[in-house]
């Protein structure tokens, strides 16, 4: 970097011989998203917040650090115990301007005045000060890890060695660094100003100083000096620049976007965003700056996020409810928290939301999500799943033997300080404290680290280091060890599961643990390759319900399942394998052991579902699915099932042959959860359930039957249910549900008529427009517009009827629903609307109100 001129003091030398070969601790698992709607779990204020709050995840429990002006107008940094919101402690300071807050693990830094920033340790409920950085200059806001504090002073970015107390390096730019700077693992961005006027970029390397590369932002509006903040996401860096660039259109734009691969730095690209931006799977999301004064809300996707593909989620004609939050966005898995919604990034579906956006960013933490909305801050969290006692013994044996551990590598800790390896010892010690350790040993060997000692160079020293290494090997191979020999000597299958869980997250190709996971198995079953987790899971699935591992047989004698299979192996995969339940059979070949076992407990879950909205069912039949691992097999293997319908063979993830007396599924790309699987298992059992096992089977309606709105309409009321599996309970989603989304936002010119929907046949839906014929701003599918094709509309119909029947006016019409539900598979339709005294167009107008009230 030809731009920067790097001055080092001496330890950057000897960091530089030994290299930076500490190890981080082992991090935190991400936390899971809030899927349901939230409860407030607990709420902290009043205090006029400063910015965002900071979460900590120590061994005694979490902690949250908020700041903010208290009611004598002074700053207060609050320390809250994270399970309750109980006030742990409140540290004033005399501060003017805001506190700019990081910490990690028990250390904190608190830029508390514009030029000096504290360093304080927390111990137990009290932060306690370490030591204070104050230069002449101004001081960015602190980045913080385990053993380092980097800051821009003045005009320099210095690394501090907070084990040695002394700087890593300094480096000076040929004009002035300005603003805060970011870091993204080995790499340091910060921004910097030439005497020309000019906006950089720098990127400099962690742990040498050493100039990386060097790109030119642009020159920012005025003759005075710019600050440049940084953001660093893993595909790419955002800048803030104050006051803005102006651009080559003559508009001033305070953000740039720059790609990195980690190689070399892209051209930047100017945007007006009113927060930092949030990393994505593909991209970034981030409000934009309306001409309004509104935000417009973009996803964007492609080219390391630079806007390839740019979908506007949001803005004042659309979605005004996220329109009106400025603030920026986080997420927690395939969950983004965009204002006050939760929404699923693959398919922007709006999963839940509250009435007011928050302050600042959301904070996803463990088993909940932290948001300030005015004064209050607030932990929200969902309905606790039903208490899992052997689930919760596994987890209590597992963290006992991690803190067992974490003493045991304190004491290799100090080992590896005699065997001067003082890089080791640090990162033993960091290890230790995070799994839990604590005590006299641990204290002592953190003052001797923290004092530092220089590296050992003698040879006889590597011997020593060599068999550190291997007792450092034992020691975590022990807490496998004692999980998989706990799962194979318990009686209890639900304590053995729990157990192997925590083992397989841990060490997932232990062999004694496969080895009792095996056992766990249905009978003939064999553990296969791939993530044991899975394979526990259909573990699970055989306890809840049992399973039978079945044998191809095409004799006249065979049953049902074992025919079935026998047929799928000789036509489709001779490597198919079938497993049946009480009620079902599925037949697979390739898709993972957890597709199967959700498929199979779903179906069963389903089908009392069924009996309990239309009554016991006739047949002892099993229903047969084949489940296929891709699209393009489920095509070939479908053929002419629908009439030659290609068109709707496509459309969905699967469908009910009614003449094969088969339901057809295939396993969606990108379904980590299986939560698509799901839903289009749930609509096609609903038809093969009605057409085979239900009292009113079997289907005697024809193809030119009028009321064939009733067999997708049921069908999709069923996939749009909120089935609660761990409770064994379900209910209707009227808020939620996509049908009623589609009806409430449609025109009336853009829906079918309602007495052609009431009177179509299976041959007219067969006749059905593919190709979208509207455009729809849906309030629960972020976007501008979406594609409905009159099929889809005759879908959401249906099922919009549906909904309305089942539960509106207190369910008074619902024994209707039934009735026209058995009197369609009976071959004797009901005229819904006659039966109402109303016209067509009177109960569709009726139907779509009550889908407007109920948003």
């Amino acid at each position: 970097m030809g731009s920067l001129l790097i001055a080092l003091v001496l330890s950057v030398a000897a960091a530089a011989s030994r290299g930076d070969t500490r190890t981080a601790a082992r991090p935190e698992p991400a936390p899971e998203p809030l899927l349901g709607t939230p409860e407030v779990r607990w709420s902290f204020g009043p205090l006029a917040f400063e910015g965002p709050p900071v979460p900590l995840a120590l061994p005694e429990g979490e902690r949250v650090l908020v700041h903010g002006r208290d009611s004598t107008s002074r700053r207060a940094l609050v320390v809250l115990d994270g399970a309750s919101g109980r006030v742990l402690s409140r540290t004033l300071f005399p501060a003017q301007t805001a506190l700019a807050v990081a910490a990690a693990g028990e250390l904190v830094a608190v830029r508390a005045a514009p030029d000096r920033v504290d360093l304080l340790r927390l111990r137990g409920a009290r932060l306690l000060s370490q030591r204070s950085f104050t230069r002449a200059g101004e001081l960015s806001a602190p980045l913080l890890e385990a053993h380092e504090l980097i800051l821009r002073e003045g005009d320099e970015l210095v690394r501090h060695d907070l084990a040695t107390g002394d700087p890593s390096w300094r480096v000076r730019a040929a004009g002035a660094f300005r603003g805060d700077p970011a870091l993204a693992g080995a790499h340091l961005f910060a921004g910097w100003q030439a005497e020309d006027g000019l906006v950089h970029l720098a990127w400099i390397d962690r742990a040498s100083g050493q100039g990386r590369g060097d790109l030119v932002l642009g020159r920012p509006q005025g003759a005075g000096p710019a600050t440049v903040s940084v953001t660093a996401h893993s595909g790419g860096l955002f800048a803030r620049v104050d006051p803005p660039l102006r651009s080559t259109g003559g508009a001033d734009l305070p953000w740039a976007h720059v790609p990195f691969d980690g190689q070399r730095l892209g051209a930047a690209r100017l945007y007006d965003f009113w927060a930092a931006p949030l990393e994505t799977a593909g991209g970034w999301v981030a409000p934009e700056r309306a001409p309004d004064g509104s935000a417009r809300w973009l996803l964007a996707h492609g080219e390391a996020g630079g806007g390839a593909s740019t979908i506007e989620l949001a803005s004042s004609a659309h979605h005004a409810w996220l329109a009106g939050c400025r603030a920026g966005a986080a997420r927690a898995g395939e969950v983004l928290y965009l204002g006050p919604a939760a929404v699923d990034e693959r398919t922007l579906q709006v999963l839940w939301r509250r009435e007011r956006a928050p302050d600042f960013a959301p904070v996803a933490v463990a088993h909940g999500l932290l948001v300030i909305e005015g004064d209050r801050l607030h932990r929200l969290g969902s309905g606790a799943p039903p208490e899992d006692p052997a689930r919760a013994k596994a987890a209590t044996m597992a963290a006992a033997e991690e803190r067992e551990l974490g003493e045991r590598l304190a004491l290799l800790a100090s080992k590896a300080l005699r065997s001067g390896d003082p890089e080791h010892a640090r990162a033993l010690v960091s290890e230790a404290e995070g799994l839990g350790a604590s005590g006299r040993t641990l204290g002592l060997v953190q003052a001797e680290v923290e004092r530092g000692t220089p590296p050992g160079t003698d040879g006889r020293l590597e011997a020593r280091r060599r068999a550190l290494r291997v007792e450092e090997d034992a020691a975590r191979a022990a807490v496998a060890q004692a999980l998989a020999d706990a799962a194979r000597r318990t009686r209890d299958r639900d304590e053995a599961r729990a157990l192997l869980a925590e083992l397989f997250r841990r060490a997932p190709a232990h062999a004694e643990g496969r080895d009792t996971l095996a056992a766990l198995l249905p009978p003939g079953v064999a553990l296969g390759a791939g993530d044991p987790l899975a394979w526990l899971e259909l573990a699970a699935a055989a306890a809840v319900h049992p399973l039978a591992l079945v044998a191809p047989d095409e004799s006249s004698q065979a049953s049902p399942s074992a025919r079935r299979l026998a047929e799928e192996q000789a036509k489709w995969r001779p490597d198919a394998s079938a497993l049946e339940s009480e009620r079902l059979l599925v037949v697979s070949a390739g898709p993972a052991p957890e597709a199967v076992a959700r498929t199979l407990v779903t179906g069963e879950f389903l089908c009392d579902v069924l009996e309990q909205v239309f009554g016991a069912a006739r047949g002892a039949g099993r229903l047969e699915l084949v489940l296929y691992p891709t699209r393009e097999e489920y095509l070939a293997q479908s053929g002419t099932d629908l009439g030659g319908l290609e068109s709707v063979l496509g459309f969905t993830a699967g469908h009910f042959d009614l003449g094969a007396r088969i339901s057809r599924l295939y396993l969606p790309g990108g379904d980590v959860d299986g939560e698509r699987l799901l839903d289009v298992a749930a609509h096609e059992l609903t038809h093969h359930w009605l057409a085979l096992r239900s009292r009113f089977a079997p289907l005697r309606a024809g193809a030119a039957t009028p009321g064939f709105w009733v067999v997708e309409g049921i069908a999709t009321w069923v996939e749009e249910l909120e089935l609660d599996l761990a409770r064994h309970a379900w209910r209707p989603a009227i808020a939620r549900a996509a049908s009623l989304d589609t009806v409430r936002n449609a025109g009336p010119a853009d829906l079918l008529a309602w007495r052609e929907l009431l009177g179509a046949s299976f041959e007219t839906y067969r006749t059905l427009e593919t190709r979208p014929t509207c455009q729809l701003a849906l309030d629960w599918q972020l976007g501008v517009r979406h594609p409905r094709s009159p099929l889809q509309l005759f879908y959401a119909q249906g099922a919009a009827l549906a909904h309305y029947l089942y539960a509106a006016d207190g369910g008074r019409h619902r024994a209707l629903l039934l009735e026209a539900v058995e009197g369609y598979y009976r071959g004797t339709p009901v005229e819904v609307a006659a039966r109402l005294g109303l016209a067509p167009e009177e109960l569709g107008a009726r139907v779509v109100a009550w889908a407007r009230a109920s948003s």
